[in-house]
């Protein structure tokens, strides 16, 4: 199961793009639509961010406007560390409630954990989430590396001015955007881990259906199955039946 969503619960737009995601009108609907993928897939869900601004701009705001106290009340939250030294510890609380929530709720009545992450981060490079540790990976917004970063805009430029000499060489935005997929196809990657492992894959961000070359830079056994809704509801009620059909064929395949 593969799809993008173009506009979230209340039909705001999902695009991701600065001057949108600093709103909060962005962040409450992006809330809303995490609270509801809880309350749709079971055990682990992994949700990446284009950077540590929007993961620590949403979690304030889910914890003023009550969304964040609503999704622990459905699983356990862990965010990926700045330090790679906390790392460990936040991954030992992550695999501990999925653990504990195997077969049925835990003692605080959570199906499973939700651990944001941040895309060219530890969590979405190296870590494997096999199973039930990742039964979904959301992936918010498109991330581009930071437009306003020195030495990104140093290498655009570089491309460019090469270019002019050889015109084999990428233009800078194509190298922009090259490393943005690379960013993304990385973290997407996390969810299926073998032949049996099964997990659904959202891109939130109304740029998806807008750009057919976006979704042609998906890995390849991504791309043939993307399904773009802008409904939010025909999104959920989909993923509610796929979700249903892979737990009855693990209870048949065992």
């Amino acid at each position: 199961w593969v799809g993008t969503l173009g506009s979230g619960p209340t039909g705001n737009s999902l695009n991701a793009a600065y001057k949108n995601a600093n709103t909060y009108g962005f962040q409450d609907e992006v809330g809303q639509l995490v609270l509801e993928l809880c309350k749709t897939i079971p055990h682990g869900i992994l949700v990446f961010f284009p950077s540590y601004k929007m993961l620590n701009d949403l979690s304030d705001r889910w914890k003023t406007n009550g969304t964040w106290h609503q999704l622990f009340e459905r699983k356990a939250i862990i965010t990926e560390p700045r330090g790679g030294d906390q790392l460990d510890t936040a991954m030992r609380e992550f695999y501990s409630v999925i653990e504990a929530s195997n077969t049925g709720p835990n003692e605080y009545g959570q199906d499973g954990a939700l651990f944001m992450a941040v895309c060219r981060g530890k969590v979405s490079e190296g870590l494997d989430f096999a199973d039930n540790n990742a039964r979904a990976v959301v992936c918010v917004g498109i991330p581009f590396p930071a437009f306003k970063d020195t030495l990104v805009d140093l290498k655009k430029k570089y491309n460019d001015g090469r270019r002019s000499r050889n015109p084999n060489i990428l233009p800078g935005k194509d190298w922009y955007e090259i490393q943005a997929f690379r960013a993304l196809n990385q973290a997407l990657g996390r969810c299926i881990r073998h032949k049996k492992d099964w997990g659904a894959i959202l891109m939130v961000d109304d740029r998806y259906r807008m750009n057919p070359r976006y979704v042609n830079s998906l890995s390849k056994w991504v791309r043939g199955k993307v399904v773009h809704y802008n409904n939010c509801n025909m999104m959920l009620n989909s993923l509610k039946t796929f979700s249903a059909d892979m737990k009855l064929y693990e209870a048949e395949n065992g």
